[in-house]
C-alpha cells in the first residue's frame, strides 16, 4: 500500500486494508443504489404521466427524439391507446409538437428538409382562413417561403383542414401566385375592388393522391407513417404466405414482406465485385441485414432502392443462416390497390 511505503499513515498495514475491503465493499452498491433511486423516480413519475395525462405524456417523448425509428415506436404507441396523431397543419402545428383538440400535431420542425427560418414566417402569419388566403399573403408580405418548403407542405397534408385536394393544389398554386403577384403590380386605378380567387379553391373531383402516395410522403418528410402503414395492405397485395424474419429464423424456405431503410454497397475481398447490404425493417419493426452477393446484386439491385416495400425470399441454410433466393419490389402492386381506395387528397 503507497501510504505504507512512503510513511504517510500512522495507521497499520491491516487496519488500512480492512479499511480498503469496506471501501471496496461499499462501492459494490453504493453508486448502484443512487442510481437505482435516481431511475425509480423517474419511472414513477413517468408512469404517472402515462397514465393520467397520457396525450401529454406522448407528445413530450416525441418532442424529445429526433431518430425517426424512436419517434414512430411511441407513435405506434400511442395509436395503440387510441391517441390520433395529425400530420403538420398550417394553423394548428407550432414549431414543435403540440396538443390541440386533444390530438398530438406534428411540429414543422420536425420536418425534414423544411427550415426554421420560413416556418417562423409563416407561424407569425397565422391563422389562414383557407389555401388561397395563405398564398395572397405569401404574395402580399413578399414571404420567402421556398417552393420545395411549399411543396413539401402540400405532400403531407397541411392544407388538409381546407379540403383541399393536395395533387390540385401541388398543380396549380404557381400560377395562382404568380397571378396574383401580377395583379398587384399593377396601378391602383386599375384594380378592382376585390381579387376574384373564387375559381381557385383548389377543391374538384380531379384523382387525389393516393394513400400509398400519402404514406410515401410522410416518411420522406417526417419519418414516420401518420395516416397508416404499408405493411397493413400486405394481405391485400401479396397474400397470407409472408413471414417475420424472425419466422423466417425456424423455417427452411420463407418470404419476407420488408421495406429498405438503407443500402450499403460494397465489395467482395476475393474478386473485387460489387454486392449489397441491405438495412430492413418488417411488419414487427424487427430491423435486419441481408446481403446480395454479387450474381444476385446484379439481377436484382438496380430495381430496389432505399424506401422500397420488397418481398425477399430465403432459405435457411443452418450454420450460414438466410440467404437470399430473390427479391421483389412491390411498391407498383401497393401503390395499384391503394388507388382502389377511397383518397380525397
Amino acid at each position: 500500500i503507497g501510504v505504507l511505503k512512503d510513511n504517510l499513515s500512522s495507521y497499520s498495514k491491516t487496519e488500512l486494508e480492512d479499511l480498503w475491503d469496506k471501501m471496496s465493499e461499499f462501492g459494490l452498491y453504493a453508486f448502484n443504489a443512487s442510481h437505482a433511486y435516481s431511475y425509480a423516480y423517474l419511472s414513477y413519475y413517468s408512469a404517472y404521466f402515462k397514465a393520467n395525462y397520457p396525450v401529454e405524456f406522448y407528445c413530450a417523448c416525441i418532442s424529445c427524439e429526433t431518430d425517426p425509428e424512436v419517434q414512430s415506436i411511441y407513435v405506434n404507441d400511442a395509436k395503440r391507446r387510441g391517441i390520433e396523431i395529425i400530420p403538420p397543419d398550417i394553423n394548428y402545428s407550432e414549431m414543435d409538437f403540440s396538443i390541440a383538440n386533444g390530438k398530438i400535431v406534428y411540429g414543422f420542425k420536425g420536418l425534414k428538409g423544411v427550415g426554421e427560418k420560413a416556418i417562423a414566417q409563416i407561424l407569425e402569419n397565422k391563422p389562414y382562413t383557407d389555401a388561397t388566403h395563405f398564398l395572397r399573403v405569401v404574395a402580399e408580405k413578399k414571404l420567402k417561403i421556398p417552393k420545395q418548403v411549399l411543396e413539401a407542405l402540400i405532400r403531407i397534408g397541411a392544407f388538409d383542414s381546407f379540403g383541399v385536394n393536395r395533387r390540385l393544389m401541388l398543380d396549380s398554386y404557381d400560377k395562382f401566385l404568380v397571378d396574383y403577384k401580377g395583379y398587384l403590380k399593377k396601378p391602383l386605378i386599375d384594380l378592382p375592388m376585390k381579387y376574384n380567387d373564387d375559381a381557385c379553391t383548389f377543391k374538384g373531383e380531379a384523382q387525389g393522391l393516393t394513400l400509398f402516395d400519402i404514406l410515401t410522403y410522410e416518411k420522406k418528410y417526417m419519418g414516420i407513417y401518420i395516416s397508416g402503414n404499408p405493411f397493413d395492405f400486405a394481405k391485400n397485395v401479396i397474400g397470407n404466405n409472408t413471414s417475420t424474419f424472425e419466422e423466417a429464423k425456424k423455417n427452411s424456405n420463407s418470404s419476407v414482406f420488408c421495406e429498405i431503410m438503407s443500402i450499403k454497397e460494397t465489395k467482395t475481398k476475393a474478386k473485387g465485385e460489387k454486392m449489397g447490404i441491405y438495412k430492413c425493417i418488417d411488419s414487427s419493426n424487427n430491423i435486419f441485414e441481408f446481403p446480395l452477393f454479387p450474381d444476385a446484386y446484379k439481377k436484382y439491385g438496380e430495381a430496389i432502392e432505399a424506401g422500397n416495400f420488397i418481398v425477399v425470399n430465403f432459405k435457411n441454410n443452418g450454420s450460414r443462416g438466410l440467404v437470399c433466393l430473390s427479391v421483389k419490389n412491390v411498391n407498383s402492386l401497393i401503390d395499384e390497390y391503394t388507388k382502389t381506395l377511397k383518397s380525397e387528397n
